[in-house]
């Protein structure tokens, strides 16, 4: 399994490469730090899910989700500072299909990483 993380926050992005190192080892992790290159990466390389940044330094991550969903149905994952009610209906109704709060507990992260794929691909409760 191939996971594309679009986050600009090298901290953050390490942070979360950790979560995967240590929890799901098996995952390929692909990244950009940029949203236009985000959106080509999940075209070049067809990766099974996303997590995304909305605050990205060239084009906001809605427009990374909104893109993405126009050629794609992979699960896409939000992780984001912003706390706003209209931030998180905004990526919902764009096709992300969970949104994660920043700062976030690792276990948290994986675990809610791990229902959305549950969902999407139908794969067995553990």
């Amino acid at each position: 399994m191939k996971v594309l993380i679009v986050e600009d926050d090298p901290g953050t992005l390490e942070v979360m490469r950790m979560c995967f190192e240590v929890y799901k080892p098996e995952i390929e992790i692909i990244s950009s730090n940029a949203g236009r290159k985000g959106i080509a990466m999940a075209q070049q390389e067809k990766p099974d899910a996303m997590i995304v940044d909305l605050g990205l330094p060239d084009i906001d991550g809605s427009q990374v989700i909104e893109k993405v969903r126009q050629k794609s149905s992979i699960p896409i994952i939000v992780a984001s500072a912003r706390t706003e009610d209209r931030f998180i209906k905004e990526a919902l109704a764009l096709g992300a299909n969970d949104y994660l709060v920043k700062p976030f507990d690792p276990q948290a992260f994986i675990d809610r990483f791990e229902k959305v794929l549950e969902q999407v691909y139908e794969l067995p409760k553990k």
